[in-house]
């Protein structure tokens, strides 16, 4: 079983897919809902980039600056988190490292392959309906948009990784809010590219990206085929 250490996954400040913006995750949410993921709604509005507001919020200018998807408000405690996952046998620990059991892997696979053929504005949807209440997808140059103020910007790749593992873990019956805590840490240790496939292996920003605005010694996760960035300090 691949992974990292238990520390580092329980450190990993989950996740992308919440924001914290005003009728997205309430931070103060009562005690039940922190324990197993409160049940939030899934229905949202998503419309393409052409319905978005006149002046969108400027994307980054690489997928180095996109930082963020959707899970960055619920603000469940990261051992709570690895708890409920190895509750569902989605993670299993093996001495000091943790990794997904090879069920969950295969399922999380499965289910990144069926969206893999989704157009930017489906996966925009999908991203805004796990986000919470009032948020708004937009597809736009390749990138979703989770409207807001800060907006989120995700690539491709990561909203794809997020989107599966958040939908895979409530099929599984875990809370909305803990599946989009859980979104980030799951993507980290991901083994093949969301987008392509492609093994994914630890190298440098600098050996995925020529991004003047990037540090080149940050450390990275990224597909070895198509440079995709899955996670790093930064994401």
């Amino acid at each position: 079983m691949g992974g990292v250490s238990a520390g580092a996954a329980a450190a990993v400040r989950p996740t992308s897919l919440d924001d914290d913006r005003q009728g997205v995750t309430d931070p103060h949410a009562d005690t039940a809902d922190a324990t197993d993921g409160e049940s939030g709604d899934s229905d949202s509005a998503a419309r393409d980039a052409t319905d978005a507001p006149s002046e969108p919020e400027s994307p980054p200018e690489s997928d180095a600056a996109a930082v963020g998807g959707v899970g960055d408000g619920d603000a469940i405690d990261p051992e709570t988190v690895m708890s409920r996952l190895i509750e569902i046998d989605a993670l299993a620990e093996d001495e000091e490292t943790v990794g997904l059991t090879e069920s969950f892997r295969e399922a999380l696979d499965a289910r990144i392959g069926s969206l893999r053929d989704e157009d930017d504005k489906s996966l925009a949807e999908r991203a805004a309906a796990i986000s919470g209440e009032g948020v708004t997808g937009y597809a736009h140059d390749g990138r979703i948009m989770l409207a807001g103020a800060p907006g989120v910007w995700l690539p491709r790749a990561i909203a794809l990784a997020e989107v599966a593992a958040a939908s895979e873990l409530r099929e599984r019956g875990v809370g909305d809010a803990l599946s989009r805590e859980a979104a980030r840490p799951i993507r980290m240790l991901l083994d093949t590219c969301p987008v392509c496939d492609g093994p994914i292996a630890e190298t440098t920003l600098g050996q995925c990206l020529d991004d003047p605005n990037g540090d080149p010694d940050l450390s990275v996760r990224a597909c070895t085929d198509c440079d995709a960035i899955l996670f790093g300090d930064q994401r």
